[in-house]
C-alpha cells in the first residue's frame, strides 16, 4: 500500500497524472422529519388526535390545519401534507369532534365519555370551531419555537368542515379595535387564507349565512380558493358556486381570479365553473394528475403566502 501510494505522489509531482481537485460541497438538503402523532386539547372538553407535519423552514414555513369532513378523518390529507412538508411547510391534520382518534370527552365532573358522529348534536358541531382553535393553539406554539410563521396560517376545510372553517375564521378575525375606534388596541388575527373543498353552506342546522357569508373576514379579508367538482353531484358544486358568487359580489374586480392582477385574492377553477370531475371533498386529493389540485393548492399558496413573506413577518405571539 506504502509503495503504491509513494508511486502515486510521485507521479503527480512528475505531471504524469493530474491531481484530484476538491469539489465543492453538495447543498444540504433538510431531512423531512417523520409525521407525529400529537393530542389536542378543546377548550370545552374535547380530547382531540392529530398529526404533525414539522416543516424544515423555520421560521419560512407556512403553517397549514387540516379539516376533514362529516364522517371522515384526519389521514384523508397525509399526501398533500407530505407534499406541502417536502415544500418546507408546517402542516397540523386532526380529526374534529366525535371522529377518528378524538371520540372521548370529559365532562364537567370528570367523567370521560365517547361520542361517535351519530350522536353529535347540532350544538356539537357548532362547537367544531373549538377544534381548530385547539389546532391553531398548537402551532401558536410551534411558531414561538421558531418551526413556522404563524403571521402565514393557512386552513384547509372539506364540505362540513369547510363550513367550520369558515365559521371559525370569523372568530379569528380583530374586531375589538375597530369598536374602539383604534387600531392600537387591536389583536393580531392570525389565519390569512382558506382552502375550501367542496364547501357546504348548511349542515344539521349549521349554516354559512347566518355568520360566515355575512363577516368581512370571509367576505372580503381572506384569501380563498374554493375546489368543488362540477359534474353529477350538483348540490355540492350548487353550494360551492353559490359560496363563491356571494364572494365575488363582495370583492373588488382587481381580487377576482381569472384577472391579471397581484391583487387576486379570490379563487374557483376552472374559470369559476367549477372541475371537471364528480369527485368532491377530499377525495378531490385523490384525482387524477390532469386535474391539477396540488397545483392549484401550491400556486395559490405561493401567491397568497410565500410570495407576500414581506408583509407577513415571523414574530413570537401570546396566545390568541
Amino acid at each position: 500500500m506504502l509503495v503504491v501510494t509513494l508511486t502515486v505522489l510521485l507521479a503527480v509531482g512528475a505531471g504524469l497524472v493530474r491531481p484530484v481537485l476538491a469539489q465543492p460541497a453538495a447543498p444540504r438538503v433538510p431531512k423531512i422529519p417523520a409525521p407525529v402523532d400529537v393530542g389536542l386539547d378543546a377548550k370545552d372538553g374535547w380530547k382531540l388526535a392529530g398529526t404533525y407535519y414539522e416543516g424544515t423552514k423555520g421560521k419560512a414555513a407556512v403553517p397549514f390545519i387540516m379539516v376533514h369532513g362529516w364522517e371522515g378523518r384526519r389521514g384523508e390529507y397525509d399526501y398533500l401534507a407530505r407534499s406541502l412538508q417536502q415544500l418546507g411547510h408546517t402542516c397540523l391534520t386532526v380529526d374534529l369532534r366525535g371522529h377518528g382518534g378524538s371520540i372521548r370527552y370529559r365532562t364537567i365532573t370528570g367523567e370521560e365519555k365517547e361520542i361517535l358522529p351519530e350522536d353529535l348534536s347540532r350544538a356539537d358541531i357548532e362547537r367544531m370551531v373549538n377544534d381548530v382553535e385547539a389546532a391553531k393553539d398548537f402551532l401558536m406554539k410551534e411558531n414561538n419555537a421558531g418551526k413556522c410563521n404563524i403571521e402565514q396560517l393557512c386552513v384547509i376545510g372539506s364540505e362540513v368542515g369547510a363550513l367550520t372553517v369558515m365559521n371559525w375564521a370569523c372568530l379569528d378575525w380583530p374586531l375589538r379595535g375597530r369598536v374602539l375606534g383604534t387600531r392600537a388596541n387591536e389583536p393580531k388575527f392570525n389565519v390569512k387564507a382558506l382552502v375550501l373543498l367542496s364547501p357546504v353552506q348548511t349542515f344539521k342546522g349549521v349554516t354559512a349565512q347566518s355568520v360566515a357569508l355575512k363577516h368581512p373576514a370571509i367576505l372580503q379579508g381572506l384569501s380563498i380558493l374554493i375546489l368543488a367538482g362540477s359534474q353529477e353531484s350538483s348540490k355540492a358544486f350548487g353550494d360551492a358556486k353559490r359560496i363563491y358568487s356571494a364572494l365575488e359580489r363582495a370583492r373588488t374586480k382587481s381580487s377576482r381570479s381569472g384577472e391579471d392582477s397581484a391583487n387576486v385574492d379570490l379563487f374557483f377553477p376552472v374559470d369559476g365553473n367549477g372541475l371537471p370531475t364528480s369527485l368532491q371533498g377530499t377525495k378531490l386529493l385523490q384525482a387524477p394528475r390532469e386535474l391539477r389540485i396540488y397545483d392549484y393548492v401550491t400556486y395559490f399558496v405561493k401567491v397568497r403566502l410565500t410570495d407576500r413573506a414581506a408583509d407577513l413577518p415571523w414574530e413570537e405571539r401570546s396566545a390568541g
